[in-house]
């Protein structure tokens, strides 16, 4: 499933310098950095335990950087560190967190030059669903990978009833252009050229989060029974699950970071070059 129309590549990049994140001061969020930096110690175990040893990767580029915590997990064993963060507030935090020596810009996507393999690890983590075309996207990856390179993705596990919760606020949720399952990301890797090395869903269950946390503050200023009655559901949720309400700046997840389940809300995957 996508968003239709599509905004132009102008308005999205309007939209992630400065935009994207107005209103949730994450990058001034302790908590919030706190849940970034224990995701991405996870991504990266899931990384290295797919890759085999002698690969571990000495190049590094994270598209979508944000503060920078999947580069820093990777810092130091690489020879370079490259990152792309579109959103200003949130690039000057990965430029305090990274090393002086790491190639930060502050952009929306890597360049269209030189298409030639440099990296032995490239990262998007809940990025991928935000580009107008995660197909050429892919592609394009693929062909900037050295011979036994990844490419990791992370991207929300999507099912017919979260996307039409988002459908019945009239809110598309966090920007997202793309809604994923399991099988179409799949199909679509594979038909951009990519071997899917390694795949699971993870992280809180899709029984218990539907509507994505960023609009919960959105929502309540619209009100209404379309509101309430999904707040309602959320919380009782929450707690029978023993959690907080508020989950995204307090909640400690129990180790949803990394188990793998049927129903995680997040899909996690490995590829190369077929």
């Amino acid at each position: 499933m996508w968003t239709f129309p599509r905004p132009s590549s102008k308005k999205l990049a309007e939209l992630y310098r400065a935009q994207y994140r107005e209103g949730t001061g994450q990058h001034k969020n302790p908590k919030y950095l706190e849940f970034m930096d224990a995701r991405a110690s996870a991504q990266k175990d899931f990384i290295v335990g797919t890759a085999k040893r002698e690969c571990f990767p000495r190049h590094v580029l994270d598209v979508g950087c944000g503060a920078g915590s999947l580069l820093r997990t990777f810092a130091d064993g690489a020879d370079s560190l490259t990152g792309y963060e579109p959103d200003e507030n949130m690039y000057h935090v990965a430029r305090s967190r990274l090393p002086e020596a790491a190639n930060l810009y502050n952009s929306v996507c890597i360049s269209n030059g030189s298409l030639q393999p440099s990296y032995d690890l490239i990262t998007l983590s809940h990025v991928l669903e935000h580009f107008r075309d995660p197909f050429v996207m892919l592609q394009t990856l693929l062909r900037r990978l050295r011979p036994g390179g990844l490419l990791f993705v992370e991207i929300p596990n999507e099912t017919t009833v979260s996307v039409s919760d988002l459908c019945k606020t009239q809110h598309r949720g966090l920007t997202h252009l793309w809604f994923f399952s399991v099988p179409s990301f799949r199909e679509m890797a594979v038909h951009a050229g990519a071997k899917v090395v390694s795949l699971y869903t993870c992280g809180p269950s899709q029984d218990i989060f539907s509507v994505p946390y960023g609009d919960l503050r959105f929502l309540e200023k619209r009100g209404g029974k379309r509101l309430s009655t999904l707040r309602r559901k959320r919380i009782q949720l929450a707690k029978k699950a023993g959690e907080k309400e508020a989950w995204d700046s307090e909640v400690t997840l129990r180790g949803t970071l990394t188990a793998q389940h049927a129903r995680g809300l997040w899909i996690r995957a490995v590829l190369q070059q077929s």
